[in-house]
């Protein structure tokens, strides 16, 4: 959230101001938004002090967010007339080559700026061609979901879920807490619970049992704040009628 904040208001700021003195440039800010990725990424694996991750996370997310504004309005129109086959065996054939040069490129932005990737191409690259996938997919399954209610309503409802995911997951947390007084939870560590705010209950330390529970959470995380913001806007809805016919009825 903060990062989307941060993101959100560097964006507008520079591009008013550079179209303010008309020196903005889409392909050419592309350009070089693009290029500082990998000085950031550089910079990171040099210099990781907390000081300088919100400056360094929002100069190389600036590239990302000027990629989607390019796609929505250039890029889309251009890449929706190429076969979907062979576009998404391009992107998949780009990252089994990525995958050949450089095994490990995983990172994060969460807490730290970390870059595992030995070679810095790696990571910005892999980030494009999972953009470009998604949105291929995306698009697909617009003829088979673009009408799916409860697809919609999700997808409406994104920025709710991101803004609230971690409290629920603490409130769910809270209660198998102190469920465990009650009842025996096998593997329940009421000191990871207080101290990790991430902490995922797994009853059994298997793979599989930790990739379930992490399913298990995010459903339930998700379905619980749809709920609440379902009813939260009939609510809404009743007090806005009922304050409208009131106030037609004092009118008459």
């Amino acid at each position: 959230m903060p990062a989307l904040f941060l993101i959100n208001v560097t964006y507008i700021l520079v591009r008013k101001g550079l179209s303010r003195i008309k020196i903005w440039d889409d392909t050419a800010v592309l350009f070089i938004s693009f290029i500082s990725t990998f000085l950031i990424v550089v910079l990171s694996k040099m210099n990781n002090n907390d000081l300088y991750i919100p400056i360094l996370r929002t100069i190389y997310l600036f590239f990302f967010y000027q990629f989607g504004y390019m796609y929505k309005t250039t890029f889309e129109r251009l890449l929706t007339k190429c076969n979907a086959i062979i576009y998404i065996l391009g992107l998949i054939c780009i990252n089994v080559v990525l995958i050949l040069i450089d095994k490990n490129f995983s990172g994060h932005l969460i807490f730290r700026m970390m870059f595992i990737n030995q070679r810095i191409i790696t990571h910005v690259i892999t980030g494009i061609t999972g953009i470009l996938l998604i949105l291929k997919l995306s698009e697909l399954l617009i003829p088979l979901l673009g009408e799916n209610e409860l697809i919609n309503y999700i997808s409406n409802h994104t920025y709710d879920i991101m803004q609230h995911h971690i409290f629920v997951i603490f409130c769910i947390n809270l209660l198998l807490f102190k469920l465990s007084n009650i009842i025996n939870l096998p593997n329940f560590h009421s000191n990871l619970f207080r101290e990790n705010i991430y902490y995922r209950y797994v009853p059994v330390y298997t793979k599989v049992a930790m990739q379930i529970s992490s399913f298990l959470y995010a459903a339930i995380s998700i379905a619980i704040i749809l709920l609440l913001r379902y009813f939260y806007d009939k609510i809404k809805y009743k007090i806005f009628i009922n304050a409208e016919q009131s106030k037609n009825t004092r009118k008459i």
